[in-house]
């Protein structure tokens, strides 16, 4: 899917641009199953770090270790990352949140009933 495209299938389904951010922020609330509590900018930081890790975790950088006494998955690095600074940090991240999302869509599809 290009750049365009994706552009266009994230503003459909959900009503905004497709900012790292927020997607990361998505990606977080998914892994996490739910909005949690807690003062906003620190439960926003907490979730978009939880979509990082799940990411690294979807591109076999990092397993899930399960959970800690709130519910929340914990991680751990399990080769070393694919970037060397905050830049190549993320062009990668945004790369691999706009596969991760084309991949759900593609398995939205598939799993669509089909007309007969």
């Amino acid at each position: 899917m290009g750049e365009v495209d994706f552009e266009e299938a994230f503003r459909q389904r959900y009503g905004v641009a497709p900012k790292l951010d927020g997607m990361l922020l998505m990606i977080g609330v998914d892994a996490l199953g739910y909005w949690p509590e807690g003062a906003e900018k620190v439960i926003k930081q907490d979730l978009i770090m939880l979509g990082v890790w799940r990411l690294l975790e979807w591109r076999s950088y990092a397993v899930r270790q399960g959970t800690d006494a709130e519910g929340w998955p914990q991680y751990e690095l399990i080769q070393p990352l694919p970037y060397q600074d905050s830049e190549e940090e993320t062009d990668f991240l945004e790369r691999t949140a706009r596969a991760y999302f084309a991949e759900i869509w593609r398995n939205l599809e598939r799993a669509r009933p089909r007309d007969h």
